[in-house]
């Protein structure tokens, strides 16, 4: 056995550990270093057989009057997605009040359960859990998205829109496959930092098909910018209609993202594809239009954004 390679494999769980568990104070200065050893962490351990992280092509600007077109239609959506998430980006969970056997506020209707034995008669509640999380959407604009790539990309924009200046949360979109002189790559609908009409006015909200259905190249590329991020909870959303160039790739690139804190969501449009269980696990929810949207994000986000912290 070499002992350099247990040595290394040490260094990686201790790593991971130290992304995941770290407080503000702890990442201050340091979340570069982190974020870009989390990086390499993803890069060292994949299969260069089966795909490569895809290009990052920042390209220019577009016509806009078909972005403000979407960007428009998205604010009919964007208030009530608003609404949902800033409630769960409160962080208030919803649980019934636990009985215990020691507190300061014993329950007066449970007094007589002391004659039996049961001391448990002290009302506790759970404390507000506040968190903050970095949020990303990434848009499958591969020619079999054709139908509905309107619709996909007006869910997209009423996402990115309803977290425009939310309190607690840093989103940013992407956008693929696109492909800049013959290389394969993602292109930000809005990054990390911006604000929506910026995108508005670059029209990035122009998106048409093209290209193949490179998941798995995507999905290496957006979480390695996504680890990078300081908040404490890291949320990937993929709308799609679930059929990547390679299933078997992008599954374990969306294992690996897991695996890293990283919690990948699917929103499904277009064809209900038997892929987007494999993919996504329970993850995901179908959707036929922008309507269903805040029924399909408040199930799939709430556990993720108000899961109590230890």
């Amino acid at each position: 056995d070499d002992p350099q390679a247990g040595d290394k494999s040490s260094c990686d769980d201790n790593l991971i550990q130290q992304i995941l568990n770290a407080t503000d104070a702890d990442l201050q200065g340091v979340i570069s270093d982190k974020g870009q050893a989390a990086s390499e962490l993803l890069r060292s351990h994949a299969d260069y057989s089966q795909s490569t992280p895809a290009d990052l092509h920042d390209v220019a600007a577009r016509q806009s009057d078909f972005s403000d077109q979407i960007a428009d239609k998205a604010f009919e959506s964007a208030m009530g997605l608003r609404a949902v998430l800033n409630g769960l980006m409160q962080g208030v969970r919803n649980t019934r009040p636990s009985l215990r056997r020691t507190g300061r506020s014993p329950d007066s209707t449970r007094i007589a359960r002391l004659m039996v034995g049961d001391s448990r008669i002290f009302r506790h509640k759970d404390p507000i859990v506040k968190t903050n999380a970095a949020l990303q959407v990434l848009l499958d604009n591969s020619p079999s998205m054709q139908s509905t790539i309107r619709q996909a990309t007006v869910a997209v924009a009423s996402l990115l829109q309803a977290m425009d200046g939310l309190p607690g949360v840093n989103p940013a979109g992407y956008r693929f496959p696109v492909t800049v002189n013959g290389r394969l790559g993602i292109a930000p609908i809005l990054k990390h930092g911006e604000m929506f009409q910026k995108a508005r006015r670059d029209g990035r909200f122009a998106v048409s098909v093209e290209g193949s259905t490179p998941l798995a190249q995507a999905l290496w590329t957006v979480s390695s910018l996504l680890v990078r991020q300081r908040e404490d909870r890291k949320i990937l959303i993929v709308v799609t209609d679930g059929d990547p160039d390679d299933v078997t790739s992008a599954t374990d690139i969306i294992e690996r993202c897991r695996n890293s804190g990283v919690e990948v969501l699917g929103i499904a449009m277009g064809t209900q594809s038997s892929n987007l269980r494999v993919l996504f696990g329970s993850n995901y929810r179908y959707i036929s239009g922008v309507s269903d949207l805040r029924q399909a994000l408040f199930e799939l986000v709430q556990n993720v954004l108000t899961a109590k912290v230890a």
